[in-house]
């Protein structure tokens, strides 16, 4: 039995914690006392809270099981946490996990390639029937494809706000009322071989005018 396991024996009824959380988070504790002493001061500085210090400890630890050569005391190790410690007191969690992730993809062989090739076999589009006639469309795409699909969404959405503000009928519908009406439009036209432009004007009045009279109706 190893000095970790019987630490985590001891402390999981003192903390009221299962033995395998207990675990883990001894395990984060030792890697990042041992292993990130950059990370470790700014946690006891107070500048880096439990939950980022520990999401560095986690990565950087799971990463040298399965990158070649990565490990503590490497020299990729010690500037990744350099760059970490430089940034990660500004960033929210969210932001530094990305930018974990980012780093990681760098110190990878070749660029993280055989990775995106995994993930990008999984993609898929899912429709899922919701209650009161209404579905959900999901779809998990390449990170290029979804920044295409998400800014088209969104010129074309303001573009109908535009146009109606310009002729006097304002839009009633949300940016997100507008998303959904145009990808919506976008299926519909393919499928009936309409040219774009898409989401003719006489749809604009109707959604916005349906959406309007939903609202004054909660109201």
């Amino acid at each position: 039995i190893s000095a970790e396991q019987l630490l985590s024996a001891r402390l999981a009824p003192e903390l009221n914690l299962h033995p395998l959380t207990a675990a883990v988070e001894v395990g984060v504790a030792v890697g990042l006392v041992r292993d990130l002493p950059l990370i470790m001061g700014l946690f006891e500085q107070g500048r880096l809270d439990k939950a980022r210090a520990a999401l560095i400890t986690k990565k950087l630890h799971t990463a040298g099981e399965y990158l070649p050569g990565f490990g503590p005391g490497c020299p990729a190790w010690v500037l990744m946490e350099g760059m970490l410690a430089a940034r990660a007191p500004q960033l929210t969690y969210g932001e530094l996990h990305r930018l974990v992730e980012l780093l990681l993809v760098q110190v990878e062989p070749d660029g993280g390639n055989a990775r995106h090739a995994r993930a990008r076999r999984a993609r898929h589009v899912r429709v899922e029937a919701q209650p009161d006639g209404m579905a959900l469309v999901s779809a998990l795409v390449s990170a290029d494809v979804g920044q295409w699909l998400d800014g088209f969404l969104d010129i074309a959405a303001d573009d109908e706000r535009d146009r109606a503000g310009a002729a006097g009928t304002p839009d009633g519908r949300t940016h997100d009322q507008r998303r959904a009406d145009v990808l919506a439009a976008l299926v519909q036209a393919l499928a009936e071989g309409t040219p774009i432009p898409l989401v003719p004007v006489t749809n604009t009045s109707t959604h916005a005018s349906t959406d309007a009279d939903a609202s004054t109706d909660a109201d």
